[in-house]
């Protein structure tokens, strides 16, 4: 719907409403301010007195004191808006999880997902992020490089032309090449910097 078409006095009052409800969640904003247009639109029209439009309007009540009405409601039940709970020691556990639990085994990084999804802290966007750039934590990058590191192999050479004896030795592995050593450097940083995004997010 569109306040061009509503009422004069109706699209003055929308935008009031709308400059009011600015310190308002977006999701809580859009969602007020569409069901106020809504309303008015069939309330009222182009071809409507204005006693008629003052009437619906003033059943509405001043737009300050919806907004702050709503921003009561909305500390009422701080869980139901992202952002508005205070961190506890459930995010920050869940952090933890999410950065070093899939060394084990990767059940500690399960717990830390169900205990990043389960918070009132963090939005869904910030849990997906979380999800997604983190997926096993240090684990996943770290495994590599220590297999890489704890990797041997056998050298052997021949002791004469000819000859079946032989002389093997032991040596490290081939170690990783540089395109493998600068991703597991950038997932590495990729978790370390959604870490502390989320911390920011949850302060």
């Amino acid at each position: 719907m569109s306040a061009t078409t509503l009422h004069p006095l109706a699209a003055a009052y929308l935008q009031r409403l709308r400059e009011a409800a600015r310190v308002l969640p977006r999701t809580e904003r859009r969602d007020l301010l569409m069901e106020i247009e809504a309303h008015l639109q069939e309330a009222t029209t182009i071809g409507a007195s204005e006693s008629e439009v003052l009437e619906v309007l003033d059943r509405l009540g001043d737009p300050q004191e919806i907004v702050d009405a709503n921003m009561t409601d909305l500390r009422a039940a701080p869980g139901d808006v992202p952002g508005s709970a205070r961190a506890g020691a459930h995010e920050y556990i869940a952090i933890v999880l999410l950065l070093v639990g899939g060394f084990f085994v990767g059940i500690g990084w399960v717990v830390g997902l169900v205990l990043l999804w389960s918070s009132s802290v963090w939005s869904t966007r910030e849990k997906w992020l979380g999800t997604l750039v983190i997926p096993g934590g240090l684990a996943i990058p770290a495994a590599p490089a220590l297999i890489a590191l704890t990797a041997t192999a056998k050298r052997c050479t021949s002791v004469n032309p000819g000859s079946f004896a032989a002389h093997c030795t032991t040596v490290s592995g081939p170690g990783l090449a540089v395109p493998v050593i600068v991703l597991l450097a950038l997932l590495v940083l990729a978790a370390l910097a959604a870490a502390a995004y989320l911390v920011r997010k949850a302060r």
